[in-house]
């Protein structure tokens, strides 16, 4: 009875251990958008350390939700990875509840192209894709695709007069025809003047900005011929590991033979403004943006026909 008294006195003694917890939702927004989520992956931090094992669950590919004792402000919250396509703050967001919301905006190639063909029906009924970036999700956010090079695209789309400065006179007309035509859907003018700044910058000796108006020229001039340049099955314009650039794939060498080729005219053996000032030729193209073709074999892509060019192959 004495030894039955004492356990009784001793547990009501020992503190009990705190069940309580909370719950944080953590996930990335576009900016622009609202309560449209991007698919990301988010580390968790405390006192600046990051924590390896978090007590956490992800729903679908956006949605983070971290299990905490107590959300206080020595734990924060940062981007690990997400798709090139968006711009962010590369910052520790600090612990809220109920949630903690990071905002990113679109680079602004990519939004673009997304207005003229990432939002419409048929690039959403196409199948999970690769996002071009180092990991993927079935689930994604369809306009996640698009451009996975977007940021190197960026500088690019500087005002006029900022280009002017590095490539001089021409260079800055260049760049208001680029911008004018981007603005108006017209990816073959685009990738003529995004490929005569490539070869301005060349001359200037910035070889950096050179291959960034090159990889427009490729993006945009595939786009103007109605195919998906960025498909993981079959990229035709991919990065080049050892150089850290992007280049035009075998794959994007064949499709701009078949577009001279289908028209009867010889096929170049680089790309350069034998093709591009053909395809600023051809007209506007805004149309075509939506529902690209997306070729994922050799076999399809063999048998592309270009729109609005006969069958002289």
């Amino acid at each position: 009875m004495k030894g039955s008294s004492f356990l009784s006195i001793l547990c009501i003694a020992l503190p009990l251990p705190s069940l309580a917890q909370e719950q944080v939702k953590v996930w990335v927004v576009r900016a622009d958008k609202p309560g449209m989520a991007v698919a990301s992956e988010i580390d968790m931090y405390l006192d600046g350390k990051k924590i390896p094992e978090p007590d956490y669950e992800k729903v679908g590919n956006t949605e983070h939700r971290f299990t905490l004792e107590t959300c206080t402000d020595k734990i924060t919250f940062k981007v690990a990875r997400i798709s090139h396509q968006y711009q962010y703050e590369d910052k520790f967001y600090p612990c809220d509840t109920p949630e903690v919301q990071i905002p990113v905006r679109m680079y602004a190639y990519a939004a673009y192209v997304y207005q003229h063909f990432g939002d419409s029906e048929s690039s959403r009924t196409q199948g999970p894709l690769n996002l071009g970036v180092s990991w993927t999700s079935a689930e994604a956010d369809p306009d996640l695709y698009v451009v996975p090079y977007a940021d190197r695209l960026q500088a690019t789309l500087a005002a006029p007069e900022a280009i002017g400065a590095a490539l001089g006179e021409t260079g800055e007309k260049n760049q208001a025809a680029l911008l004018e035509a981007l603005e108006g859907g017209d990816f073959g003018a685009v990738s003529f003047y995004a490929n005569e700044n490539a070869a301005l910058a060349l001359q200037a000796g910035n070889r950096l900005l050179s291959t960034r108006y090159g990889t427009l020229s490729y993006d945009a001039g595939f786009r103007d011929m109605g195919v998906d340049p960025a498909v993981a099955d079959l990229p035709l314009v991919a990065n080049d590991e050892a150089r850290d650039i992007y280049v035009m794939t075998p794959e994007g060498e064949q499709i701009m033979e078949q577009y001279h080729l289908q028209s009867g005219r010889s096929a170049p053996a680089t790309w350069s403004s034998t093709t591009t000032l053909q395809l600023m030729m051809d007209g506007t193209t805004a149309s075509r943006q939506r529902g690209l073709e997306q070729l994922r074999s050799t076999e399809e892509l063999r048998a592309y026909q270009i729109p609005g060019t006969p069958d002289k192959m």
